[in-house]
């Protein structure tokens, strides 16, 4: 109990002291989600230990300290933060909460602007002052430079009272240009633009602010009922016929059950606006049930924020050890202390070889920048140099296998270095986990941790035997962590792996340069897998998109008398091994037109559209270039779209492709 305590009290000191540094001297020394992080900690533990609750806990104030340098003002109406959600389930939660309270209600989200929160008085339609939100009650007064930024009025449509709140941010383009100043006066950079955008704000010198060209987006009325408003929403577009700047992308929602696309569809976004939002809010619109609803110590109960995951996280490279993948190559990966990054926790990242380690001078023992390549695969950056001390280790390439210890050999014209023994047990593990994969046979239950450990019980010795696990019963039965049904479950997806198609297997078989999307080429062009293997090197080259280095790896492939025998062995025992030859529409305005697909359709899955188009004899691009000769978009639709635009691309929307193929359908 004495540990929870104390780290109850750490915690609690650490966090006022990040507050201070992002708030009052907007100089944060850790970014946003490594705050956001020990926060949730500090509010799990006191959840459990509400004992350890003091009442000058940071879960319980709000803001930060106002600076002596400018005049205090009461806030007529509280300025509360917002309890934040990193999960759909938290965004369930809070509903369910909301919906034990009062019946089912309607929703308004909108992008969280990453700004300094500000509230503006009017009196009869004229401005006369301009606090930031400060601890909550009280707040500092900036009118004079809340009055050099162009987007917020002066003067109201209306000659009315009006107290409203909003997010004063710096454009990125105007962000790059004042850090451009900085460094040409030899000053500091600001490390992003809401530190910028707080700095210039609370600037004595009102000049000093207008330079900096800031903006302001508006969210919230606070004395709505004076203005006899019903909600939310209602209460936005009263905001715009005043002559504030509303967010264009504010939604308004019935439920729940489709919140994470509308997420995404502001996340999409995210990378073309000329301005930074951290997360989206959810708020109920009905101000009625708002009241209702109340507030905490430190939050409203009617709205929420979802943070979105972060880009970029640093971390400790610990060491660093080096993998054998199915074709023998050897891949160095950094051991990391354990951090979060795009909403999973990460302790293992990719180095890609030791060029790439040279190049970015990335040593043992630096604080490294993490993020995940494609928010999907984790990657080291980086290092953080000013962070580097006499502890940190330059890293040097092994010469021998970490699993067989056979002498590695780096191919000629390649930065990579392989393991060529063929019996290299690591090298026979990633060969049928990649087997197995979701992308080639899709053997669900068979995934590398299993792949792993029925190798080295011997239950696995080639990819044959996956199909004769199903006479393994009684010692797979009795693993732990197995028993009848999972045995069952494997035993069926394996069975069904049997129908998978052609371009699959041929993907499966893990042949080297060979991936998912030129085997599926190669399956349409071939009745059979005997046609395949017997297929010239020119015969392969002439099919679109297969060079020469591919062809040459498949014939190379199936050259080998071993490869046949497997081949025969896994025809015997079952496998349908069909084609996927398209029968094109070659009457098709899309034939031989390379097609990028954007945004977020409405009538299709992605893939299904491909399909289709595919048959009509397009090619399936992922990225827009001079070569792309249509793009396709739905809603949402972000920098692909832009850069077609630009390229000057021919574009379609999803509706305007519909009414195309219904025609050529007809």
């Amino acid at each position: 109990m004495e540990k929870i305590k104390s780290r109850v009290i750490e915690l609690e000191n650490e966090l006022k002291r990040y507050a201070k540094e992002y708030y009052t001297l907007d100089n944060p020394s850790i970014s946003d989600y490594d705050y956001d992080k020990l926060y949730q900690e500090l509010k799990n533990l006191l959840n459990d230990y509400p004992q350890f609750l003091e009442n000058d806990s940071i879960t319980r104030t709000i803001g930060y300290d106002i600076l002596d340098k400018f005049t205090k003002v009461d806030h007529t109406y509280p300025m509360y933060s917002l309890d934040n959600a990193f999960s759909e389930d938290d965004l369930i939660s809070f509903n369910e909460r909301i919906i034990k309270e009062v019946n089912k209600v309607d929703f308004v989200l909108e992008p969280k602007i990453d700004g300094l929160a500000i509230s503006l008085t009017y009196e009869d339609g004229v401005l006369i002052q301009g606090v930031t939100r400060g601890d909550g009650l009280i707040g500092e007064d900036v009118t004079n430079n809340i009055k050099t930024i162009q987007s917020i009025p002066l003067k109201l449509k209306d000659n009315i009272d009006l107290v409203v709140r909003g997010e004063v941010y710096l454009k990125r383009s105007n962000f790059i240009r004042i850090n451009e100043i900085q460094e040409s006066l030899n000053k500091p950079l600001f490390a992003n633009a809401r530190n910028a955008a707080a700095g210039s704000l609370r600037q004595l010198d009102s000049k000093v602010a207008a330079a900096r060209k800031l903006d302001a987006f508006f969210y919230t009325v606070a004395n709505y009922n004076d203005l006899e408003l019903e909600t939310h929403y209602e209460s936005l577009s009263f905001l715009k016929e005043q002559g504030f700047d509303v967010n264009d992308q504010i939604v308004q929602i019935n439920d729940l059950s489709n919140i994470m696309n509308e997420i995404e569809k502001i996340h999409s976004k995210r990378e073309i606006n000329d301005y930074d939002i951290d997360g989206a809010v959810l708020k109920v619109n009905s101000f009625s049930i708002q009241e209702q609803l109340g507030f905490t110590a430190k939050y409203p109960k009617f709205a929420i924020a979802y943070k979105f995951p972060a880009e970029q996280v640093t971390t400790k490279l610990i060491d660093i050890v080096y993998t054998v993948g199915r074709t023998g190559q050897i891949t160095p990966n950094a051991l990391l202390e354990p951090v979060f990054v795009a909403g999973s926790k990460v302790s293992k990242a990719t180095l890609h070889n030791i060029e790439y380690i040279h190049n970015k001078d990335i040593r043992i023992n630096d604080e490294v920048i993490i993020h995940k390549a494609g928010d999907i695969i984790p990657e080291v950056v980086g290092p953080v140099l000013d962070k580097r001390d006499s502890s940190s280790k330059q890293v040097e390439m092994i010469s021998n296998c970490p699993i067989c210890n056979s002498e590695l050999q780096k191919i000629e014209d390649s930065v990579d270095y392989y393991c060529l023994n063929e019996q290299c047990p690591a090298k026979a593990i990633e060969t049928y986990i990649h087997f197995a994969s979701r992308k080639a046979m899709n053997i669900i239950g068979l995934g590398d941790r299993i792949v792993e450990e029925f190798y080295n019980d011997g239950l696995i010795k080639g990819i044959a035997d996956i199909y004769l696990l199903k006479d393994k019963e009684n010692e797979i039965v009795n693993k732990e962590g197995f028993g009848q049904k999972s045995f069952e479950n494997l035993i069926s997806s394996i069975e069904e792996s049997k129908k998978a198609s052609l371009a699959r297997l041929l993907f499966a078989l893990g042949i080297r340069h060979l991936g998912e999307k030129s085997a599926k080429l190669i399956a349409q062009h071939f009745d059979s897998i005997d046609d395949i293997m017997d297929a010239s090197v020119e015969q392969l080259t002439n099919i679109a998109e297969i060079g020469p280095m591919i062809a040459q790896s498949i014939n190379q492939y199936f050259s080998l008398e071993d490869n046949r025998v497997l081949i025969q062995r896994l025809k015997d025992i079952g496998l349908e091994m069909n084609n996927e030859k398209l029968i094109i529409d070659e009457s098709s305005q899309f034939t031989n037109k390379t097609i990028v697909l954007t945004g977020t359709l409405e009538n299709y899955k992605r893939s299904e559209l491909a399909k289709i188009l595919e048959a009509k004899g397009a090619k399936i691009s992922g990225s827009v270039s001079a070569k792309t000769d249509l793009v396709i978009y739905g809603t949402s639709a972000g920098s692909k779209l832009e850069k077609a635009e630009k390229l000057e691309i021919k574009t379609l929307s999803e509706s305007e492709l519909i009414e195309i193929l219904e025609k050529e359908n007809a």
